[in-house]
């Protein structure tokens, strides 16, 4: 097995392992057990840390975490399966290439937690600990390690040997420092620009203690609650100075520019949160920096109720009239069409009555486009009644514009009809275009909606609402939103939330799938039988999707939220597997197809090759020499050009050079050599040898 399908398979394990299914009864007296040692030093993280990262282990993101596949990943049956497979990862990694053998034998065989980092401030520059749960019997199976690590040179030698489980090795910036915590079974270095000793990283541990205030717990909780995925977090607010001074001067207006040191936070994670699986960054600053003041901050209220269960839903949260201003305002100053946009402004108010900020004014924030079982329309909230008749009465006066009310299956229906494409129509001179003006003179847009609470509820068509009205299964969205999609969207600016029809049982048994393979890789025998199904697990009918832009007054986010990896849409779709197995073939077919074309290039390009040959040959004959500048150009001239490829002759040597513009760097040359009295052909390219023509081999 080559390093790249060791890599694909690591990889398998890393995606399935993430799996947070929503589920419901599952049997209450079953145990669960971990296989992964949990994280130490995020708990033990002083308050004065400048960064925190945290990265998974293999089998730390296969190990039991309070989700939804608890059961799945923790029983005792599956914990033995894995550990199974944990022993028996040798073979595998035998049969990558030795240099990376050390390297997949500690991330592999014997690190069996996650790999934590902290910044810490020191008297010079900040320097980094390092530390990790890792499985060694004795320290002379360290030593081995090290000997292993020594030997393909990942590490350059020791400044010290390992004596009572504590060593120097030897690295560029320095010294490195390290110790095996024998008790507990864990490794810690101390890396510091300069370098540093033993006594300086037993000093560093010294002083950790438990801290349940750290503002790095806080933050975690909001980014990863499962406290074993991947995450990162940057202490801005003790950082700043750090990085600033490093800079350069000149930088440092661009800093302030971006209002960097206003950012207390940021966080980068890939893990759980919710029984969700979730990607996110998060950048905790106030309102009043650069950044954040030309982004709205919002409250959403969604208290309105959907046809049965939605499908997808589109928040978007509208600026209110000061927001737009502010929006404006910056636009324009960063604009070279002001004044094309203040006569925009100007005309639009003249023709309809109103400024376009009374719209924002009138309307918002929230607007919502679902789909459900009544099918596709709008939720949109209306902000202030009086403003929003003021415009409503304004639109009845424009011509052609007619508005009526219906009362239909007890609600009431209000139907507005304005001009529709003979607007978007510019006059032209000519019979056609007069022709083509009177028969779109009665085509009109219609728009359909109903009051319900603060909402109007918009779609194209009346039977829509009345579908709507009719439906008996009631869903609140705002509570859908939370309990089902587990998506908290009071603070969003822009959010997407959808399902997937048997998302969770598709991705389950996909994951199955992939251990069965790693089983038969490594020749451990796994039994399939003893692990539970998805009807045992109880697996939701239904996964969801998210996409979320959050804008709040402590923090802005960006989160994705999938029901158990990112790659849901290509694994729990049906349709998508046939996306996907259209892409795998496309990648396929189009570098083969490709390549034929190219072998057509070659054909027409021997064929001019051989006249120009042809033409060296007789001119060598004639003159005893190989052409010279007005020689060559005279052959040139008589080839055709051609857009894919380029030919040349060099001058007093006749070789014949082939240069092509989609395949860059990429040539073959034809070298003359004078046999007796006729002339040889030498050729060399550097083509890749499934290209190389014929002629050429």
């Amino acid at each position: 097995m080559n390093n790249y399908m060791l890599a694909v398979l690591i990889s398998c394990c890393f995606i399935s392992g993430l799996s947070t299914a929503k589920t419901a009864n599952l049997v209450p007296d079953s145990s669960v057990s971990s296989i992964s040692q949990k994280p130490w030093l995020r708990k033990n993280l002083p308050d004065n840390a400048l960064l925190y990262a945290r990265i998974p282990s293999i089998w730390n993101i296969l190990s039991y975490k309070e989700d939804s596949f608890k059961y799945a990943l923790g029983n005792q049956r599956f914990t033995q399966s894995i550990e199974k497979l944990q022993h028996s990862s040798g073979s595998l990694i035998a049969s990558a290439d030795k240099k990376m053998q050390p390297w997949l034998h500690l991330l592999i065989a014997q690190i069996n937690g996650p790999i934590e980092l902290a910044l810490l401030p020191s008297a010079a520059l900040p320097e980094l600990l390092v530390t990790a749960s890792i499985h060694l019997a004795s320290q002379s199976e360290l030593q081995q390690l090290l000997e292993k690590l020594k030997k393909q040179r990942i590490i350059s030698g020791e400044a010290a040997p390992l004596q009572e489980g504590a060593g120097l090795l030897k690295a560029n910036i320095g010294n490195v420092p390290y110790r095996w915590d024998k008790t507990n079974n864990r490794l810690h270095l101390l890396v510091r620009l300069g370098g540093s000793t033993v006594a300086d990283l037993d000093s560093k541990l010294a002083q950790l203690s438990p801290n349940q205030k750290s503002p790095m717990l806080a933050n975690e909780q909001q980014m990863d609650s499962s406290q074993q995925g991947l995450y990162l977090w940057l202490n801005n607010t003790l950082a700043y100075p750090w990085y600033q001074s490093m800079l350069r001067s000149q930088n440092h207006a661009a800093l302030q520019m971006l209002s960097l040191e206003e950012i207390k936070s940021v966080a980068i994670s890939a893990g759980v949160r919710d029984q969700k699986g979730r990607l996110k960054l998060q950048i905790e600053a106030p309102t009043t920096g650069v950044i954040r003041s030309i982004i709205p901050t919002n409250a959403n209220t969604l208290d309105i109720a959907t046809a049965g269960e939605p499908n997808l839903s589109v928040l978007l949260a509208l600026p209110s009239k000061a927001q737009f201003a502010v929006l404006e305002n910056a636009v324009q100053q960063n604009s070279r069409n002001t004044a094309e946009y203040t006569a925009f402004k100007a005309k639009f108010m003249q023709n309809v009555g109103f400024n376009i900020e009374d719209i924002f004014a009138a309307i918002g924030p929230e607007f919502v486009a679902l789909a459900d079982d009544a099918g596709e329309y709008g939720l949109l909230k209306i902000r202030d009644l009086q403003q929003f008749n003021v415009i409503l009465a304004a639109l009845k006066k424009q011509p052609g514009v007619t508005f009526k009310s219906q009362q239909v299956s007890g609600i009431e229906i209000n139907h507005l009809k304005f001009p529709g494409l003979t607007s978007l129509i510019t006059p032209a001179k000519g019979d056609q275009q007069q022709s083509i003006d009177s028969l779109f003179s009665h085509s009109k847009s219609h728009l359909y909606w109903q009051r319900e609470g603060d909402f109007m509820v918009l779609a194209s068509l009346p039977q829509i609402l009345i579908d709507r009205a009719l439906n008996s299964e009631k869903v609140n969205l705002a509570q859908w939103y939370k309990e089902t999609q587990r998506q908290d969207v009071s603070g969003s600016a822009i959010a997407i939330s959808g399902s997937i029809a048997q998302a969770p049982r598709r991705i389950y048994y996909s994951y199955l799938e992939a251990l069965q393979i790693l089983a038969d890789l490594m020749q451990v025998e796994i039994d399939p039988f003893s692990l539970p199904s998805a009807k045992q697990l109880s697996l939701a009918q239904k996964g969801a999707l998210g996409l979320q832009l959050d804008s709040t007054q402590e923090v802005i986010s960006l989160e994705i939220s999938f029901e158990s990896t990112p790659a849901d849409v290509l694994l729990a779709a049906p349709v998508m597997g046939t996306f996907t197995t259209v892409g795998v073939l496309g990648a396929i077919a189009i570098p083969a197809y490709q390549d034929y074309l190219f072998k057509a290039e070659l054909a027409s390009v021997h064929s001019k090759i051989q006249v120009l040959k042809d033409n060296i040959a007789v001119s060598y004959q004639q003159s005893g020499q190989f052409p010279d500048q007005a020689r060559r150009d005279e052959m040139l001239a008589m080839i055709a050009p051609a857009a894919q490829y380029r030919l040349d002759v060099v001058v007093n040597t006749g070789a014949i050079i082939t240069t092509f513009k989609n395949k860059r760097g990429k040539f073959i040359k034809w070298m003359p050599v004078v046999n007796k009295q006729q002339i040889d052909w030498q050729c060399s390219t550097n083509l890749p040898s499934a290209l190389i023509p014929a002629q050429c081999r």
